[in-house]
């Protein structure tokens, strides 16, 4: 129903504003239609309630039949624990013998377990429900707070690693220096020393050409025993030299530093650890009411002495 206008002054073209609303005819009233209806024979025992505070979407009584074009359930089985239409009942339960209308049936229904049960379940449902809620805010909260501690410890590990890469590329940096000095140190003295030997070559060369060229036989003689000793000494520096020298490079040994960094696999793991929640209460305790909402034996017998033959 409509809370929007008063539905006994709209079936007479009225637009009054309701006030009211009766809980047993499902209708919004004014003013002046709830103080008729207060007084009036076959509505007086009615509770009328404030319309501020009737539900937006309530709906009690229009439960009808899906099978049997929206038929009433006037009916109901005791035997199956179910609602009827009157085709229903002729269909379905021809045979049952423990059937009464719901008027029967109902009497006495707001003392039962069972009505307790389910009042207690729906509000149960909307706790939990409440606290579920609740509980995925805060859990969303808490991972958010999480993750942005574990990028934070995860780039303090980046940072660290870095560091640490740094370094060790600053001590290869310093080997590398310390291994390239001492090769081009050595050879540049081994070139200091071929200049000297070749400086002192190239004087006997010049000595030995203009005696070959020009000089006497004696000059000659006495060239080869004059010089004997200063050439035997440059044969024997070129040879020391020509046996001692050798092809040097240097490369970046990354063998084992590649296998070493492959080998690690990972720095962490994410780990999700499962917590208590409300969840599990909340099956336990459903569980339990649906037994006993289904289950009354005290409730289902009191139906059973209420029966009476169907029309």
């Amino acid at each position: 129903m409509e809370n929007s206008q008063c539905e006994p002054c709209r079936a007479r073209d009225k637009n009054n504003t309701p006030t009211y609303w009766c809980v047993i005819c499902e209708e919004a009233l004014c003013l002046e239609c709830s103080e008729h209806h207060r007084v009036q024979k076959i509505s007086r025992s009615h509770e009328l309630l404030d319309i501020k505070i009737k539900p937006m979407n309530i709906n009690i009584s229009d439960q009808r039949c899906s099978e049997h074009d929206n038929l009433p359930f006037e009916y109901f089985c005791v035997d199956h624990d179910s609602l009827c239409c009157k085709e229903c009942q002729v269909e379905s339960h021809r045979s049952c013998q423990k059937i009464m209308s719901v008027d029967i049936a109902s009497k006495g229904i707001k003392s039962s377990q069972s009505f307790i049960d389910a009042v207690e379940l729906i509000e149960h449902v909307l706790m939990t429900t409440n606290s579920l809620s609740y509980d995925r805010n805060t859990l969303t909260e808490s991972i958010e707070k999480e993750a942005q501690m574990i990028k934070d410890e995860i780039r303090k590990v980046k940072e660290e690693a870095i560091t640490h890469i740094e370094y060790l590329a600053k001590l290869l940096f310093e080997d590398l220096k310390l291994k390239k000095d001492k090769i081009v140190t050595n050879a540049k003295g081994t070139i200091d020393e071929l200049e000297d030997i070749k400086r002192m070559t190239k004087e006997k060369k010049d000595t030995f050409d203009i005696v070959d060229k020009h000089g006497s036989e004696k000059q000659a003689f006495l060239a080869v025993h004059a010089h004997k000793t200063v050439l035997a000494d440059l044969e024997q520096r070129i040879s020391t030299i020509t046996e001692n020298t050798i092809n040097l490079s240097i490369k970046l040994n990354t063998t084992l530093p590649k296998q070493s960094i492959m080998s690690i696999m990972s720095i962490g793991t994410i780990d999700t650890i499962e917590v208590p929640t409300a969840k599990k209460i909340f099956r336990e305790r459903s569980d339990s009411l649906k037994f006993q909402l289904y289950n009354n034996k005290f409730y289902r017998s009191s139906l059973r002495s209420k029966v009476f033959p169907c029309p």
